[in-house]
C-alpha cells in the first residue's frame, strides 16, 4: 500500500489526502484540477503531509488562511484499539488534538480531508537581497514593524546568513527578503512603497506567476518535479525554533550577525504571523501561537560529514546561538514549534514513557496552555500509551 493518493473534488472544494502524500504531491494534484485553488501548507515539497498537518503546518498562505491544520475538515484514524474512526466517530476532542498536537501520540492517521482555498490565477513572488551589517540591521529592524501587520494578501519573510565577499574574501552578512503577494506586481510595488519603502524593492525583484509556479519558485525546483517524493540533498542538519512577541532591538541584531558570519552553514528565518492568525483563538487548535505573536524564528544549520567534523561541534554552536537569543523571544515559557522537534527541550526515556511533569518541559513550550487539554485527551483515547515517542503527549497515570 502506497498511501500517498490525493483525490481532489472540485465540486466540494476539498481533497482527501492519504497520509503518505508529500506536500509537493498535494500541490500538484490541486493544480491539475484548478488554476485558482491552492492550499496553505509549507514550502518544502518532500515534507510528508501527515506530519505537517499533525503539527499545525506553517506556510506562505498562513497569514491569509491560517495553518494547514486550520483547513483540515475530516480525517481517518486507526486508534489504539484498532478501530478506524472519522471526525464524527472520534469526537471533537480527538479531532482537535490531531490537528496540531503533534504526530505519534494519537493513533495512525491514514488520510486527511482538506479544504482548498482560493488563489488568484496570477500572483507575484519576490526576492530582495541586502548585504552588509549596517544595511541588514536597518532593513531587518524595520521589517519587524511592517511584515506582521500588513494586509492578509502579503507574506514577506526574511532569511539572514553569513557569506564570504567575492572581492577581499572577508566575511559579511546578507539578508534575503522574499515572499508572495496575492495580486499583481504593480499592486505589490505600490504597497511596499507605502509600508516598507526602506526595502527599496524594484520591479526587477518581482515576478508574476501562478500559485503552483510559486510553489516551485520557493522550493528551488520546477513544477514538473514538485511531485518527486525523494529529497536529493543528503546534508546533516539541526533546527531550533522560537516565537517573538516584540521586535528585536538593533543592538540584539548587531550582536547576532557575527555568530552567523562565523558559521557559514547557519541561517535564521523570520516568518511573519498576524492577519488571519490574529483572528483565530489560541485554543482553537493545539497550536497556540496566534494573537500577539509577531513572527516565528527558525534556526537552521546544515553540514556535510567530513573527517574530523563531528556533529557535536555543530549542535553546540546551535545551542550557543539559541542561548544568545533568549532575551529577545517569548518567555515563561519560551515557546517552540512542534514541527521543528528539538530534543534539547527535553525528552522521554528510550521507551517514550514520561510523566506529565517530565513532559511539561517540552509540552508547554510547544503547546502552552493547550498542553493540559492534550494530556486529558491522550489519557482518555490511549490510556495504555500505545502511541509514544521521545516527545509524545503523556498519560496521567505514568
Amino acid at each position: 500500500m502506497d498511501i500517498h493518493k490525493v483525490d481532489v473534488n472540485m465540486s466540494s472544494g476539498t481533497a482527501w489526502v492519504e497520509a503518505g502524500a508529500t506536500l509537493g504531491e498535494v500541490y500538484s494534484a490541486i493544480a491539475r484540477k484548478s488554476e485558482i485553488h491552492g492550499f496553505p501548507g509549507g514550502v518544502c515539497p518532500t515534507v510528508g503531509s501527515g506530519g505537517h498537518f499533525s503539527g499545525g503546518g506553517l506556510g506562505l498562505l498562513t497569514r491569509k488562511y491560517g495553518l494547514a491544520a486550520d483547513n483540515v475538515v475530516d480525517a481517518l484514524l486507526i486508534d489504539a484499539s484498532g478501530e478506524v474512526l472519522n471526525r464524527a466517530t472520534m469526537g471533537d476532542d480527538l479531532f482537535w488534538a490531531i490537528r496540531g498536537g503533534g504526530g505519534g501520540s494519537w493513533g495512525v492517521v491514514i488520510a486527511w480531508k482538506i479544504r482548498l482555498v482560493r488563489v488568484p490565477s496570477v500572483l507575484t513572488v519576490f526576492t530582495v537581497l541586502r548585504t552588509g551589517r549596517h544595511k541588514v540591521t536597518d532593513a531587518v529592524h524595520r521589517w519587524q514593524y511592517a511584515a506582521p501587520h500588513v494586509e492578509h494578501d502579503l507574506f514577506m519573510r526574511v532569511q539572514v546568513f553569513g557569506i564570504i565577499s567575492d572581492g577581499d574574501q572577508t566575511r559579511n552578512i546578507r539578508a534575503s527578503f522574499h515572499g508572495m503577494y496575492l495580486g499583481s506586481k504593480e499592486q505589490l510595488l505600490h504597497r511596499i512603497d507605502k509600508i516598507f519603502p526602506e526595502l527599496g524593492m524594484s520591479a526587477a525583484d518581482c515576478e508574476e506567476m501562478s500559485w503552483i509556479q510559486s510553489a516551485s519558485y520557493f522550493s528551488g525546483t520546477n513544477v514538473s518535479q514538485l511531485g518527486n517524493r525523494y529529497y536529493s540533498g543528503k546534508n546533516y542538519f539541526k533546527n531550533k525554533s522560537d516565537f517573538a512577541r516584540k521586535p528585536i532591538p538593533k543592538s540584539g541584531l548587531r550582536g547576532l550577525w557575527p555568530m552567523l558570519e562565523r558559521e557559514l552553514g547557519a541561517n535564521i528565518i523570520l516568518s511573519p504571523l498576524g492577519a488571519k492568525m490574529e483572528e483565530i483563538s489560541s485554543s482553537a487548535l493545539p497550536f497556540p501561537h496566534r494573537a500577539g505573536t509577531l513572527f516565528d524564528i527558525q534556526y537552521v544549520l546544515t553540514w556535510h560529514r567530513q573527517a574530523g567534523d563531528d556533529a557535536a561541534r555543530h549542535i553546540e554552536y546551535m545551542r550557543e546561538l539559541y542561548k544568545y537569543m533568549t532575551p529577545y523571544v517569548s518567555m515563561n515559557p519560551r515557546a517552540a514549534y512542534v514541527n521543528y522537534p528539538d530534543l534539547d527541550l527535553g525528552s522521554a526515556p528510550f521507551n517514550g514513557t514520561s510523566s506529565v511533569e517530565e513532559a511539561r518541559k517540552w509540552g508547554e513550550k510547544y503547546f502552552l496552555h493547550n498542553f493540559h487539554r492534550l494530556v486529558q485527551v491522550k489519557s482518555r483515547v490511549d490510556p495504555r500509551n500505545v502511541f509514544r515517542n521521545a516527545q509524545s503527549i503523556p498519560v496521567y497515570h505514568f
